[in-house]
């Protein structure tokens, strides 16, 4: 049995020649992780829509074992593909990976997918990186159920960001680099 949902691509690891492991955000059951069988090779299987950032609908099939199966995507008709700059490139790459190392899979939505879409809608009309940050980031930790209490929650955004940071993401370096007045703040509040 084949399922439909929108989601929103946030995570591509190459597997094998041919293969990926993609990691979606759906709109009601949260982060999964799907098997894209030929998705590297073929262009006509997936259209080369598997992009990150991507907003699509997907086709999948669940797995008791091991991975989900993904079938098909398609582009939603609303949806243009825009190009990023670099910087709006990285905050989105850093949302994502804070999505991924912090939301287990299957856990839910968190209301996570809005939160991405309102994101990507900021980022489109270039809003500062550092207001992101402060505003995006608390969203983020409280919804996944991250306390952010008064007076620390600069000083607790800090330390999850140099825990992404650790991994040696080229987006997260570059996203944490452009904040340092932020950062620089964060660490005088403790």
């Amino acid at each position: 049995m084949f399922i439909s949902q929108t989601g929103i691509i946030l995570q591509k690891i190459p597997y094998s020649e041919a293969d990926e492991i993609i990691t979606v955000l759906l709109k009601e059951q949260g982060v999964h992780r799907f098997f894209a069988h030929g998705s590297r090779k073929s262009k006509k299987k997936f259209q080369g829509l598997l992009d990150h950032f991507a907003h699509l609908h997907f086709e999948y099939q669940i797995s008791n074992k091991g991975l989900w199966t993904l079938r098909d995507v398609q582009r939603l008709a609303h949806e243009s593909q825009s190009v990023l700059s670099l910087e709006a490139y990285a905050v989105l790459s850093y949302l994502a990976e804070l999505i991924t190392e912090f939301v287990p899979e299957g856990g839910g939505d968190h209301g996570l997918y809005d939160l991405w879409l309102e994101l990507q809608a900021e980022v489109k009309l270039r809003t500062p990186t550092d207001q992101l940050a402060n505003k995006y980031l608390t969203r983020f930790f409280a919804r996944v159920g991250y306390a952010l209490h008064s007076p620390m929650p600069l000083k607790e955004m800090t330390h999850f960001s140099e825990r992404i940071l650790q991994k040696k993401s080229r987006a997260a370096e570059f996203f944490l680099r452009t904040l340092t007045p932020t950062r620089s703040m964060c660490s005088r509040s403790s």
